[in-house]
């Protein structure tokens, strides 16, 4: 009898294997222990929208509140539910559940049917959900179970996102099952899908043995790769926790994309890491060579399980010289969880080049037998391995524990493995591998050994039918195995092209359609404008389709899932058919001719990261991750990433005898505009950029509508000699001629309505101001954050939501985006300021202060600076080329909830002092205005003015020289902040006309349209006017419509210029910029804090009654 017990057998220190047999030591007790390192980082979060790091004492605090609230809902012992995403509190509501004495179900939202028989037969009474999968489980929890469902709330779990929901069962007697740690279903990959209860006696052992076997110490960070449904995923988090160290986790989504995985991996300098070899596989050679497997690599330890191990040739060649990581060889199935052995791979093995490893020695109460095909034991040779124990038992199905057979149990594996003449068992395959083929039996794992010897060959996988497939990549289940089924997709695929099919638009609409409605389960069409996550998708959907269609379609597409997550499902088909061509074709991704004009992330910190190729990161970083430290501090460089350039002929727009001096612009040689960016948000910051890529330089270059006091024709391919150059900014300035404006009172009337187009509801109040600006691919969005920590972007013209990122506060104050159009920065209440990849939301730098950030940021088109104010009292200057540099400070001596605004000579910005502050471009105070009572409103510059509202109920027109013009009074105080519009009204046929609005500092012109109402009443207005043309507007008790109309002009085709502000009381104002008349008033259900903005005929402002309003003006 061929048996490998532990005599003798293991290497363990003599304390391990004592505390291994305490029969009593549960997965609880392992982490119950922390006092030692409580102020230590235990687990980091990062999934590049948001990083967060939990204490052990954090985990533990959590912990022991999850333990009440189940106390107060169920008796131990317990099956309890979570069906949880993967984020920093899961290993705390881990732990929380077992210190409750019960045992926990990791489950997936997904195959609802297969789900209820499941709970069903661990009678689940009690679930813990993550809010984002509680829609997908509706029908199962409120429909198909026969019982009462209650839903418990909890301030602890509102923090976490989570829901407690309760099935409300027969009660029935306990079982003693206090021995189960978990319950897990098996992948299926071995057979049909099992239940399989593992006791604590089964698991804790494999913890033990592994963290010795990888020599787990306080200073390693471990990387959480597997699913939590994969119990990999637990032995990950109890090695990790129980050892000091730290674990670093993130989203589904951020590990199926390998390049943004491996920028985890890098800039968190991971350590320890087991996962698949064919998640390892997805990696490019060139670039494991540079990063994690590069001769200084911090990755000390990697073990490969789930999986064949691949052959040491291959790792040879994946490995750069010098390489030290060790690798070992994981072996073990769920039915006896999690691991069964471990095999190191030693420097001796790479130098014989053994194609073969070893599964190794069985681990502590564990033992291996083989048979061969008539159940004969065998000590040599090839047969069948099965894993038995005394202890480390797992209970399957409907097996009862109590009437369980006492003694050793065999469980057998499904594996067909070969024992050689050193006694080492070495894998073959799986037994349903074998196939029969004109009378001989052949093994297709051998098969596959073989095509892999060729250095040529990357992967394998033998499916039995006379074709050979190159597929560029193997597709992966959620488990990180080979996906089989998806392989066999690809063959019938390709069986059908052969058959004469063509992928023409029509099937491909015809294909996408079907996977998207079966990954969504949803009926019904689906239409071009659809978004997968606005159609209920979530991110781990998401993944799972872009895995299918890439399978289906036998091609790499990188660029999927981000389409997915933020495209129409119309702009997905067509992305897709320009990728394989109108006749089906194969096309390689990198040959594709790029179709946007600007590329993103053309700097130091950033790249176009969707292309693997261009890709090379630095090991040796100036900035660590500190475990010894709990900071919120900003690092300038968590990573130290090198791009190679891409440059396209396409993307120029100034050719290269440009000189590098000032000089005369009607001597460039100027290309048409090839692509142009447009902003507009609070306080009249309007923008609109002109981008173009220069080869010479290979960073991005703006033209800006700069101020000077020239005309030019507002032809955009014409210039004169008078224009502003100065290219050490890289920027080429001019402005549009000025359009005349209604200077004289006429007898006509006009009339003002706002009615609304859409609203957007963010789930809490929206005291932040929007933000509208056009992306990459022309289409305008809504940029604003709200009191739910969302920021928000929102299509303008349909306020559907494009994408959705949530911080680690509430946010209220209003964004900016930088001239490349790249990035939108904010400010959050977690006294960070936040820059935001303008297309997917992914954080991309963040700065400190050292308060909260209300106050909302503003950019400087000539220097790039992003100021704002901060609760610290400070007003700051930050640099956005920089990673957010600070660059200066102004002290204002009380918290700053303005926002600032560029003026001719400065900046603007008012404070809780009761005052408002002018400030040069150094940051040294010019002037000060005070007033009657605290200032909230942020100042708005227009036609050398400074609009500006205060909480004495007043709307302030200053100078630029810090002199009050005029000021209105309304009902109650002013948060908001005023926008200046122009209306160009004709007589009698009131046809389409156009609005300006302008930015003084920067003269930054913006063209919109407006169509004024017919068919209004007049109302009576009274004003009390001052001779020297001060004075204060009041309403009179007469003024009964929100609809008012005045005396204007007469003349066809005068713009008349007006000013919209909000109050506190909910009131939108419409005022006359140059009398201070109020034309219109409408209300809102709810207050307003938010400042409104003008676009296109449209008003776009937040409530705080959630909603975000745009409303169309007529």
């Amino acid at each position: 009898m061929a048996m490998f017990g532990t005599d003798g057998m293991l290497a363990l220190p003599w304390p391990i294997m004592i505390e291994s047999l305490k029969k009593e030591l549960t997965l609880f007790d392992l982490v119950s222990d922390c006092d030692q390192w409580q102020d230590r980082i235990a687990v980091v979060y990062d999934d590049r929208q948001m990083t967060v790091t939990m204490t052990y004492n954090q985990v533990m605090i959590i912990a022991g509140k999850i333990c009440s609230l189940i106390a107060g809902q169920t008796e131990p012992p317990d099956v309890i539910g979570l069906c949880l995403e993967p984020n920093q509190f899961v290993p705390a509501v881990l732990i929380g559940v077992l210190k409750s004495g019960n045992a926990f179900l990791n489950f997936t939202a997904s195959g609802i049917g297969y789900l209820q028989n499941v709970l069903e037969q661990l009678k689940v009474n009690i679930l813990f959900i993550q809010c984002s999968n509680l829609k997908a489980l509706e029908l199962l929890l409120f429909q198909h179970v026969q019982y009462d469902t209650e839903i418990i709330h909890s301030d602890i779990l509102q923090d976490l996102d989570i829901v407690l929901v309760k099935l409300n069962r027969p009660q029935l007697p306990k079982t003693e099952r206090t021995y189960l740690a978990y319950c897990i279903t098996t992948s299926g990959t071995t057979g049909t899908p099992k239940i399989v209860k593992v006791p604590h006696s089964c698991i804790v052992p494999n913890i033990l043995y592994q963290r010795s076997s990888f020599r787990i110490s306080q200073e390693d960070i471990v990387f959480l790769s597997s699913p939590l449904t994969f119990d990999p995923s637990i032995v990950d988090i109890f090695v990790t926790l129980s050892s000091g160290s730290c674990l670093l986790m993130t989203s589904d989504a951020m590990k199926a994309v390998p390049n943004k995985l491996l920028w985890l991996l890098t800039k968190y300098h991971v350590s320890v890491m087991q996962c698949t070899p064919t998640l390892l596989s997805r990696f490019k050679i060139k670039v494991l060579q540079t990063s994690l497997l590069s001769e200084y690599s911090p990755l000390r330890v990697i073990g490969l399980g789930g999986e064949q191990f691949p052959p040491l040739s291959h790792l040879q060649h994946w490995r750069a010289p010098g390489n030290r990581t060790k690798f070992y060889n994981l072996y073990g199935i769920t039915e006896v969880s999690c691991w069964s052995s471990i095999y190191e791979v030693t420097a001796s093995d790479f130098r014989k080049v053994k194609e073969d490893v070893p599964i190794g020695k069985p681990m502590i109460d564990t033992e291996y037998i083989v048979k061969d095909d008539n159940g004969k034991v065998i000590k040599n040779g090839q047969g069948y391995l099965f894993i038995g124990s005394l202890n480390r038992v797992c209970f399957l199905n409907h097996e009862d524990p109590v009437q369980a057979v006492q003694g050793k149990v065999l469980r057998p594996t499904g594996d067909l493995v070969n024992i050689n003449s050193q006694g080492q068992i070495l894998y073959i395959g799986r037994t349903d591998n074998q196939i029969k083929r004109h009378g001989k039996r052949i093994d297709l794992k051998e098969i596959e050994k073989v095509v892999c010897r060729s250095k040529r060959i990357k992967t394998c996988k033998i499916l039995y039918k006379d074709s050979i497939l190159v597929a560029r990549n193997i597709p992966m289940t959620n488990h990180g195995k080979c996906d089989v089924e998806a392989l066999w997709r690809i063959v019938q695929a390709n069986f059908e092209s052969l058959d004469g099919s063509k992928e023409t638009q029509k099937d491909m609409e015809k294909y996408l359609t079907k996977v998207w409605k079966e990954i969504l389960v949803i009926n019904g069409e689906v239409k071009e404008e659809a978004m997968f996550i606005f159609s209920g998708g979530n991110s781990v959907q998401a993944v799972q389709l872009a895995n299918q269609i890439q399978a289906d379609l036998n091609i790499q597409l990188p660029w999927l899932l981000d389409f997915i997550l933020n495209k129409f499902f119309g702009e997905i088909i067509k992305e897709i058919m320009l990728t394989i061509g109108n006749e089906g074709d194969t096309v390689e991704i990198d040959k594709i001719p790029n179709k946007n004009l600007v590329k993103p992330f053309f700097t130091k910190e950033g790249s176009n990261y969707d292309n693997l190729d261009n890709i090379n990161v630095a090991m040796e970083t100036t900035d660590t991750f500190d475990l010894h430290k709990i900071s919120r501090k900003r690092r300038n460089s968590d990573i130290e990433t090198i791009y190679k350039e891409q440059h396209s002929p396409e993307n120029d727009l100034i050719k290269k005898n440009v000189c590098k001096k000032k000089t005369d612009v009607s001597a460039l040689n100027l290309t048409p505009i090839k692509c142009k960016m447009k902003c507009v948000s609070r306080c009249n910051r309007c923008s609109d950029w002109l981008i173009h890529m220069d080869n010479t330089i290979s960073e991005f270059k703006y033209l800006s509508y700069i101020a000077n006091e020239r005309d030019i024709e507002s032809d955009l391919t014409s210039f004169t000699s008078d224009c502003y150059s100065e290219f050490n900014l890289k920027k080429i300035a001019y402005r549009i001629k000025d359009v005349p404006f209604e200077t004289q009172s006429t007898k006509n009337t006009y009339s003002l309505s706002l009615n609304e187009k859409w609203m957007y509801n963010t789930g809490k109040c929206v005291d932040a101001s929007p933000l509208v600006a056009s992306l990459s691919d022309g289409r305008m969005a809504v940029f604003i954050g709200s009191h739910s920590h969302k920021f928000s972007a929102i299509l303008f013209n349909s306020g559907e939501l494009l994408w959705e990122t949530t911080l680690r506060d509430r946010i209220e104050s209003s964004a900016c985006i930088t001239l490349c159009g790249e990035f939108v920065v904010v400010g959050c209440y977690d006294y960070n300021l936040y820059a935001l990849n303008s297309m997917n939301g992914d954080v991309w730098w963040k700065y400190q202060t050292g308060g909260e950030i209300k106050s909302s940021p503003v950019v400087d088109p000539v220097t790039s600076l992003v100021i704002f104010g901060s609760h610290d009292q400070c007003l700051h200057a930050v640099d956005v080329k920089d990673n957010g540099k600070l660059l200066w400070q102004f002290n204002c001596r009380k918290p700053i909830f303005s926002s600032p605004m560029l003026t001719k000579h400065g900046i603007c910005v008012g404070c809780v002092d009761k005052k408002i502050y002018h400030i040069n471009f150094q940051g040294q105070e010019t002037w000060t205005y005070t007033v009657k009572d605290l200032v909230f409103s942020s100042p708005t510059v227009v036609d050398d003015v400074i609009l500006i509202g205060s909480n004495d109920c007043h709307l302030y027109c200053l100078s630029m020289e810090g002199y009050l013009i005029w000021k209105v009074k309304v009902e109650s105080a002013v948060y908001s902040s005023a926008f200046t519009f122009t209306l160009n009204y004709f007589q009698q046929d009131h046809d389409i006309t156009k609005t300006k609005t302008k930015d003084v500092q920067n003269n930054m012109y913006f063209l919109s349209n407006c169509r004024p109402q017919k068919n209004s009443k007049p109302e009576d207005i009274s004003f009390e006017k001052s001779s020297c043309n001060l004075f204060e507007a009041e309403q009179s008790n007469k003024l009964k419509t929100d609809t008012i109309k005045i005396n204007t002009i007469q003349k066809n085709g005068i713009i008349k210029k007006f000013v919209t502000f909000a109050s506190t009381a909910g009131n939108l104002y419409i005022v006359d910029f140059c009398s201070g008349e109020i034309i219109l008033k409408h209300f809102l259900s709810g207050q307003i804090f938010s400042s409104p903005v003008v676009y296109d005929n449209c008003l776009v402002v937040g409530c705080r009654n959630d909603f975000v309003y745009c409303l169309s003006i007529k």
